[in-house]
């Protein structure tokens, strides 16, 4: 029994010690270390019938690849990176992809691409998991990180970087990359509701939030306690994908001071969103038909009374994260649901 008892220990142990080594993270040293392969020789595997990613088919165009680490994946880090490179207007000659690196845990292929793909129809550019950890490996990039790799037209690498980029860096890469920043739509139409007007909006940035027809309660929303909507991470994610629940669960995330915003729809007074109007779909009917609400729920920004954002149905992560910047709010991307 002893021996027996020692084997698993070790096996344990042994188990553990592996999984520490896969999902590390290492020092973002100085200087990172040179590339001594082509990154033409690179290949990754796409998932459910994806395409592979093959840089030395890409030659011809500029290529910017964001890498996501197990610990910036679950942090702060290359989040500005991120909300840049998803807002950004690119040029034809320009493509962007995301690689996980989940180099070494290739036992929990099965379990990491049914996580993957769900989170692949929130962001913006295609996404690949790297399960071989042949990207960080080639690029020389120190594990954990979120990092950066330009490729200019004909193959060679333009910018390596750890750690996210903010400022300057910023801007100098959006230079690279041939990028605009996005243009202001239509001017706001006249109304008036809930306490906010087309002139008040002039003078901030306004966001109005359209949960749709149907009622939205308490026992709707994932994380909400006491009597949230329960169940198990898949049956959450589910929930998350039926417009109405997103549109509330991640606006009230963002409480709002220097901006404004408005729901409009029947949603329970016992959930909280502060800083935020509450308009019934009565009072709001002429603002609903004003802002162009006539496909269900959704979801228009104005910025000092000029359009930033419009998006109907489930409007994906990437998304959601450039309101939140509009609206100046920090921490969206905490995982941590509101209170109350």
């Amino acid at each position: 029994m002893k021996k027996l008892l020692a084997l698993v220990v070790s096996v344990g142990l042994a188990v553990a010690g592996a999984a520490w080594w896969f999902t590390r993270t290492e020092d973002i040293p100085e200087v990172l270390e040179e590339v001594e392969e082509s990154p033409a020789v690179v290949e990754i595997p796409g998932m459910g019938g994806q395409p592979p990613l093959k840089l030395e088919a890409l030659e011809g165009k500029t290529v910017v690849i964001a890498v996501s680490g197990t610990w910036s994946a679950k942090s702060p880090e290359g989040e500005a990176t991120n909300r840049a490179l998803s807002r950004w207007v690119y040029p034809e000659s320009t493509v962007g992809y995301v690689v996980a690196d989940a180099g070494g845990m290739g036992v929990f292929a099965d379990r990491i691409e049914a996580t993957m793909a769900s989170y692949a129809t929130e962001i913006r550019f295609p996404l690949y998991v790297d399960f071989e950890g042949v990207f960080v490996d080639t690029f020389k990039l120190p594990k954990g990180h979120h990092g950066l790799v330009v490729l200019g037209p004909d193959g060679s690498i333009v910018q390596r970087h750890s750690g996210g980029l903010e400022g300057e860096a910023l801007d100098a890469l959006r230079e690279q990359l041939g990028a605009t920043e996005p243009e202001l739509g239509a001017p706001m139409p006249e109304l008036s509701v809930g306490g906010l007007d087309t002139a008040a909006c002039r003078k901030t940035v306004c966001a109005f939030v359209y949960s749709g027809p149907d009622p939205v309660v308490r026992a709707d929303i994932p994380g909400m306690k006491p009597g949230g909507f329960e169940g198990d991470d898949d049956t959450r994610l589910q929930q998350m994908r039926k417009p109405p629940v997103r549109n509330v669960t991640l606006a009230r995330k963002m409480k709002l001071a220097s901006t404004r915003g408005a729901f409009i729809g029947d949603i329970a007074d016992d959930i909280t969103s502060e800083g935020w109007e509450r308009v019934s779909l009565s009072e709001g009917a002429d603002a609903l038909e004003a802002l162009g609400f006539s496909e269900g729920p959704g979801i228009v920004v104005f910025d000092h009374g000029k359009e930033a954002v419009r998006a109907t149905g489930v409007v994906p992560l990437h998304q959601w994260g450039r309101v939140a910047d509009l609206l100046e709010f920090q921490g969206f991307n905490d995982r941590r649901p509101p209170r109350g």
